[in-house]
């Protein structure tokens, strides 16, 4: 079976055009080495996924003949424990930072300018 045809039955993609950017891009591996989207794969083979901030380290068990349902799709594979561990550990980590990370929304609005002008003046932003 195709590598990304595989990894679309797996349910690790939502579409095989995905799946194949990703393993052109790099994101997909197989045995840490880069292949192509027409790579064939068997069971035993070892994948290494990165999907946004996580990765996965799977191993292959089984080649389905068409898409399956996530609750069976699941059964395809089997990921190490390092990568579970590592994985939820990541999660916890951004779950508990998310606080602290800044984020903008965009360029600031008229009020915004109004209030970051204010308070570059004043040194104080609710003063009017």
């Amino acid at each position: 079976m195709r590598l990304d045809k595989w990894l679309w039955c797996a349910r690790f993609f939502k579409t095989r055009s995905l799946a194949a950017d990703a393993i052109r891009t790099g994101k997909v591996r197989i045995d840490n080495e880069r292949s192509k989207p027409a790579k064939m794969i068997s069971p035993g083979d070892v994948l290494n996924i990165r999907r946004n901030a996580f990765k996965y380290e799977i191993t292959i068990l089984e080649l389905p003949r068409a898409r399956l349902p996530a609750s069976k799709a699941a059964l395809l594979f089997s990921e190490s424990d390092a990568s579970v561990r590592d994985r939820e550990l990541l999660e916890t980590q951004m779950k508990s930072g998310s606080g602290a990370i800044l984020r903008s929304h965009g360029r600031p609005t008229k009020r915004d300018r109004r209030d970051l002008m204010k308070f570059k003046k004043t040194g104080h932003a609710d003063e009017e």
